[in-house]
């Protein structure tokens, strides 16, 4: 078991920083919601919900995907290779980054008014989803590593800089202050990819490798499409509450969506600490490793998710004025669809472990496909609840289809259907006793705080979080 507790920093701190990390550097928008609920009306609050919905969707073409290959190459190629494939690959990057941008700049007025962006934000939309991805690529790049430190401080500065700016900017505008809100998120991000390119292309040396560039797309083109299924299944309802309702439901729900976004926070964090040690186990066939860590990381996940949705309420009111309390009701529903997400990566990690990501691109884009069927059906009638179920179902269809991806076309998978059961229903109990005791905020809490001083506990004694 991966014990938290010792001194070895292959483990303890590995797992504790990175946590902290990633939870730090993608929590930014969680972080940032009081103050921004306060500053920027629900229009506004939509209108940029929207772009960032957009700039997800971009950094996975513009990017193609490389870093989906950084955990595979780590183990294909030695430390004098490795950095040159870095570098060779981030060139294969740029190039698709300026094929989009050049598209972007003949098209301009056109590309805008299908994406509903103002003019003025495409270019800086496409510089910023680079700079996103280049971001990315680095911190997996440390995760991957065991670069640690240097993860959780970057984690810091660039979240710190990114809210303070954005207040900055936001405060100072007289009109159209939505612009501060994006500006703000896009300048430390363009910084930050400008020092990290020089500091790969200095290490790495290379600019074109014929068979790093091989390896690496036959690894991440099916993750683009992958990846793009994606971003439907989390950002498709935003954009079609836009066209459908307004840009003020679009605010609502996404003050709602970022908080139950935290339980993909968590997801995130842990799973970028949990991969490197489940493909060493892995690699050597220790099945018995991995079913005994796989049970500490379903029971530590699962306690974190139900009192996450036994405390939301009241923390969503201290995020937001009352003008937002309409996104309280859907909280569950992208708490559990983000369980699902997170049951989701056990047979997910096997496909990339294996490297079959043809089939993860195809289970995902099969689930993108139901989450817009059912936008259409639910929206119309049900509003933001409409969108958040819809959620909900593309979630649990992007689950079961890669389990059976995994079990019965992969095959050797671990973990049998069981396995998930036990999560599953705890889950669902609470999540009934949510909408039971919504008024009775006491009765929440009590068996809230309950669960956490179990969980506590249990951890304590086992010595591990996974």
């Amino acid at each position: 078991m991966i014990n938290i507790f010792s001194k070895n920093k292959s483990i303890s701190r590995v797992v504790i920083f990175n946590v902290c990390g990633s939870f730090i550097l993608r929590g930014i928008s969680l972080f940032s919601t009081p103050i921004f609920t306060r500053l920027l009306t629900p229009a506004d609050y939509g209108i940029v919900a929207v772009y960032m919905a957009w700039l997800s969707i971009f950094s996975l073409f513009i990017g193609l995907q490389s870093h989906g290959s950084i955990a595979n190459a780590k183990i294909k190629y030695d430390k004098f290779q490795i950095n040159a494939y870095f570098s060779s690959v981030m060139t294969l990057a740029m190039l698709s980054f300026f094929f989009v941008l050049l598209i972007c700049v003949l098209l301009n007025r056109y590309i805008a008014e299908l994406l509903e962006i103002e003019n003025k934000l495409l270019i800086i939309l496409i510089i910023h989803s680079f700079s996103s991805f280049v971001v990315s690529f680095y911190t997996v790049k440390w995760m991957q590593f065991k670069e640690v430190e240097k993860n959780i401080l970057f984690s810091l500065i660039i979240s710190i800089s990114t809210i303070l700016l954005s207040v900055l900017l936001v405060s100072y505008s007289n009109k159209n202050k939505y612009l501060g809100k994006i500006y703000g998120s896009a300048i430390p991000q363009v910084i930050s990819a400008f020092i990290f390119l020089f500091l790969l292309y200095k290490k790495g040396r290379c600019f074109y490798n014929k068979h790093y560039w091989k390896y690496c797309l036959n690894l991440t083109l099916p993750l683009i499409l992958h990846g793009a299924a994606g971003m439907i299944l989390s950002q498709s309802d935003r954009i079609m509450l836009k066209k459908i309702i307004g840009e003020e439901a679009v605010g609502i729900y996404s003050v709602g969506y970022s908080l139950a976004l935290v339980i993909d926070l968590i997801w995130g964090a842990f799973n970028t600490s949990w991969l490197p040690y489940y493909y060493e186990d892995k690699k050597q066939k220790k099945i018995t490793a991995i079913l005994d860590r796989s049970n500490n990381y379903l029971f530590v996940f699962s306690s974190l998710t139900m009192g996450f949705i036994l405390l939301a309420p009241e923390v969503f009111k201290l995020l937001a004025p009352a003008v937002y309390w309409n996104g309280i009701k859907i909280i569950p529903f992208i708490a559990l669809a983000y369980y699902f997400n997170f049951l989701y990566s056990f047979p997910a990690n096997h496909e990339f472990f294996n490297e079959k990501t043809i089939f993860i691109s195809i289970g995902t884009l099969c689930a993108a496909v139901i989450n817009i069927i059912f936008n259409f059906l639910l929206i119309p009638s049900y509003g933001i609840v409409g969108a958040s179920i819809a959620t909900l179902i593309g979630y649990i269809f992007s689950f079961m289809l890669h389990d059976v991806i995994a079990r019965f076309i992969v095959k050797d998978f671990e973990y049998r259907f069981v396995f998930y059961v036990k999560g599953i229903v705890p889950i669902l109990c609470i999540t009934a006793l949510y909408y039971a005791t919504l008024k009775i905020w006491f009765l929440r809490w009590g068996i809230g705080g309950g669960i956490g001083v179990y969980l506590i506990i249990r951890i304590i004694r086992k010595r591990s979080l996974f």
